[in-house]
């Protein structure tokens, strides 16, 4: 079961009490049997569970207002009119379900000739994101319950000072045990501990994924080429001292059938994915005397320009 609220502005319900909604949404093999099996009598691998509680938060959906036509004078004094505020939609809007629900946990596989392996929980730590449980070992027993072998996963602990502190989940080493001799797979992330937390909603966009330093000039959106690789996996050292590194980049279209496009081609033919903008310069005199501040900018690429002068205390000649 799991309860559902819609909240706004992240802090206030707008739809009033929750309301508990069961569902079984899941399935869970039991046993592998072989065909000619008559009443489990020919099992050949049999799956047990433990149950676990998690507590999380669904995807955030957003709903942005953009007011094309600013009001004049001020946005403030359109503001002020009680009217006006009271059509005029919120500019931004967060919406999210908070779930809670019982899952299943694989506990145990145990074969046929009594041989098993066993999945054991770690007895403090849970998922940052979920409140659920995590897995730490992995061990692989006899049918005399002696240990062959088993693999410990090694979390970065929240408590640690130098833990992750962005609600995410770091796997940092697996270390294969057996007969004595302990062999460790470390693993390294990019930049991990600026990733912020999933699904956060003043650090990611509206799919969800990290913004960082992304930014908007004149209606051009310019993404931050680093911040989609913060968390990434950077790099696994194994027990013989050999590294493997991975190296990841921005998906790219580069062609059109057998045509190779340029960036600037392709923002043409997405006119859709930029947002409008507007650039604005003030003169500060009656001499028609440039700002020497006055900022500049150029285009990558060809659009529609639409270039707009205002007079706040000339005449119709000092614009001309």
């Amino acid at each position: 079961p799991f309860i559902a609220t819609e909240y706004f502005d992240g802090n206030t319900s707008v739809s009033g009490a929750g309301d508990d909604y069961l569902s079984v949404n899941a399935w869970h093999i039991s046993t592998i049997e072989m065909p000619n099996s008559v009443n489990g009598n020919l099992v050949l691998v049999t799956f047990t569970y433990n149950n676990s509680q998690e507590n999380y938060t669904a995807s955030v959906s957003r709903t942005s207002s953009r007011v094309l036509n600013p009001p004049n004078p001020t946005w403030n004094d359109y503001m002020a009119v009680p009217y006006n505020a009271s059509v005029t939609k919120p500019k931004e809007v967060h919406s999210y379900y908070t779930i809670g629900t019982t899952t299943k946990k694989l506990s145990r596989i145990t074969f046929r000739d009594d041989t098993y392996v066993e999945f054991d929980t770690h007895p403090t730590l849970e998922h940052p994101e979920t409140e659920g449980e995590l897995l730490e070992y992995i061990r692989i027993k006899d049918a005399n319950n002696i240990e062959n072998k088993h693999y410990k996963l090694v979390y970065e602990d929240e408590s640690n000072p130098n833990g992750i502190g962005t609600d995410r989940l770091w796997l940092n080493e697996v270390r294969e045990v057996a007969n004595g001799q302990t062999n460790s797979y470390v693993i390294e992330y990019n930049d991990k501990l600026n990733l912020p937390p999933f699904d956060s909603v003043n650090s990611t966009d509206d799919w969800g994924y990290n913004t960082s330093d992304s930014s908007a000039l004149c209606g051009v959106i310019v993404p931050d080429s680093l911040a989609i690789t913060k968390g990434l996996l950077s790099k696994i050292i194994y027990p013989t001292g050999g590294s493997k590194e991975f190296e990841f980049e921005r998906h790219r279209i580069t062609y059109e059938r057998n045509n190779q496009l340029t960036d600037e081609q392709y923002k043409d033919k997405n006119p859709d994915n930029w947002i409008p903008k507007d650039k604005h310069q003030t003169y500060v005199n009656s001499f028609n005397t440039p700002n020497p501040n006055a900022a500049s900018f150029s285009l990558a690429q060809e659009q529609e320009v639409t270039y707009k002068r205002l007079s706040l205390s000339g005449t119709q000649s000092d614009i001309d």
